[in-house]
């Protein structure tokens, strides 16, 4: 079948064929040309949205296509393909777009139908139908059988001063918002899969357009979704009841370290957090979505103080650790004061390979390569789990390098304040005695910087 010529059907007289029930089509390919051979995904897109066939044979593949009220199953051989079916109705009551579509000839109702099907299997993407598949591509996990007006050819969309398929598209688009309605208490974030924008910039500014389908269908994408979506309490939120409007900004963006936090606590935890204001992204790669809503990020006003009371009690979690670290390094730095107080810096203990969590010291804190233990009297970072820049980025401070050189002469200095203190003289001593005994004396060449002091 193609534009170019018409299809002529003929009655078949053959005595050899199989006598069947209703009505049995034979197509003939030209120049005795054999049948190709179908692989099942082939198969099942030409199948997905026949509107009456419910059995039918491709070569070698039996189809059988079965609907209930909200799912449709097609089995192909033994294989079954499950969609959840979702019906929209509605009504043209434009004369002239009706009259349009008559175009002299047919009756055309003004009750209409679209059919969304989601399958419960993963694919990505579908072809557009009309009641067979166009060559027009749908870029989100759902397929969509709407009756648009088709070329001859009945592959593409007639996209020039149609009111008609201008009346659809809209139609389609209030559909997909339907389906996105009915499955968002159960699926969550997950819905958001089923919308696609494409960030471009204007001058200093950024605006998102719908890409539902190929980037060159631009009368399918010519649709304003998003003016549509922040409309609509379609944001998923700490509250299961509560989804909120995008418009309103009554629900923000948290952080991840925050999000963590909240999973872990009971709603009479959240320090005055109003669980109906956090967006609840799940386990969803939705930022391109909630970017192209305007959803905002929260305040770090409103962020920090659960941050704060939590963080030492989760910072051993390596999930919740890594978000904390990202956050806090892009924290402004009126906040840094109080976030030197927090027991969240990684460094190693005394025994070697040993991790334990401190706040910040000043002069306390350093890095020093191929070592797994800090010194007696200093600390060393484990830059395993927080790297120097990113611990000088939280604190807005720089971490030295523990040489020997400076190690050395760190202990001495520390030495030489204790035994010129106004403290007794038997407790110097014994002081003197025990890191001898200790050999940390040894180890910081300070027997020739002890006599110089006593000599003093």
């Amino acid at each position: 079948m193609s534009d170019k010529e018409p299809t002529i059907p003929r009655v078949i007289n053959d005595a050899d064929v199989d006598s069947v029930s209703g009505t049995k089509m034979v197509i003939e390919l030209k120049g005795g040309e054999a049948l190709p051979t179908y692989k099942e995904k082939d198969i099942l897109e030409l199948c997905l949205c026949l509107r009456n066939l419910k059995k039918l044979t491709i070569g070698k593949h039996t189809v059988t296509i079965n609907d209930t009220d909200d799912k449709r199953t097609i089995t192909i051989g033994s294989r079954d393909y499950i969609f959840k079916r979702f019906h929209h109705d509605f009504a043209i009551m434009d004369e002239l777009t009706l009259e349009e579509r008559k175009n002299g000839s047919r009756e055309i109702s003004a009750d209409q139908q679209i059919i969304c099907y989601v399958p419960e299997f993963s694919q990505s993407e579908f072809q557009l139908y009309c009641g067979l598949p166009t060559k027009h591509k749908i870029k989100i996990p759902m397929a969509i059988d709407a009756p648009f007006s088709l070329t001859t050819s009945r592959e593409k969309i007639e996209t020039e001063g149609s009111k008609w398929n201008n009346t659809i598209r809209s139609e389609m688009y209030a559909a997909l918002l339907g389906v996105i309605d009915s499955l968002k208490s159960d699926e969550r974030a997950r819905v958001l899969r089923f919308l696609r924008f494409q960030p471009r910039r204007m001058g200093n500014t950024i605006v998102y357009v719908n890409k539902t389908f190929g980037d060159e269908e631009e009368f399918l994408n010519g649709y304003d979704l998003l003016a549509q979506l922040r409309t609509k309490e379609i944001v998923p939120t700490y509250n299961n009841d509560v989804f909120a409007v995008p418009i309103q900004h009554t629900a923000y963006r948290f952080p991840e370290a925050a999000v963590y936090i909240i999973s872990k606590l009971s709603l009479s935890e959240y320090e005055g957090i109003n669980s109906a204001s956090v967006i609840d992204k799940g386990t969803s790669d939705c930022d391109s979505v909630l970017n192209a809503l305007a959803c905002e990020e929260a305040n770090y006003s409103i962020v920090l103080p659960i941050i704060f009371k939590y963080a030492e009690r989760f910072i051993r979690d390596e999930v919740f650790r890594t978000a904390l670290y990202e956050y806090l390094v892009e924290a402004p730095d009126k906040y840094t004061e109080k976030i030197k107080d927090l027991k969240i810096i990684p460094v190693y203990g005394l025994e070697s390979n040993s991790t334990e969590y401190i706040s910040w010291k000043e002069d306390g804190i350093f890095v020093k390569p191929n070592s797994s233990r800090s010194g007696d009297n200093y600390y060393v970072l484990n830059e395993k789990i927080l790297s120097k820049s990113n611990c000088e980025a939280i604190y807005s401070a720089n971490i030295n390098e523990m040489s020997i050189e400076y190690e050395h002469s760190r202990y001495n200095a520390m030495l030489k304040e204790i035994i010129t203190s106004e403290k007794d003289i038997t407790s110097i001593y014994k002081y003197i005695i025990a890191e001898y005994k200790a050999g940390r004396l040894t180890k910081n060449d300070s027997f020739g910087y002890y006599v110089q002091i006593m000599c003093l």
